[in-house]
């Protein structure tokens, strides 16, 4: 079975997690809305934080995969 959205380990702070870029969610929830307004939209509804729940990563922003079950 693909999985739709590839999952990869990177480091978010101290910690190795399960991640996924951003930008790859976005696009499989075929989300309508500016991807840099989206994604901002996110990160303050959760309250995520830099580092410990997200990284940005040029034009994109790793999530840990705990942060993705949220969105």
């Amino acid at each position: 079975m693909k999985n739709l959205i590839q999952i990869k380990f990177k480091k978010i702070g101290k910690n190795r997690v399960e991640s996924i870029f951003a930008k790859n969610l976005y696009k499989a929830l075929n989300i309508k809305e500016d991807f840099s307004i989206w994604i901002k939209k996110r990160i303050s509804k959760l309250n995520l934080i830099e580092h410990r729940d997200y990284i940005k990563d040029k034009k994109d922003y790793i999530l840990s995969f705990d942060s993705v079950k949220c969105i």
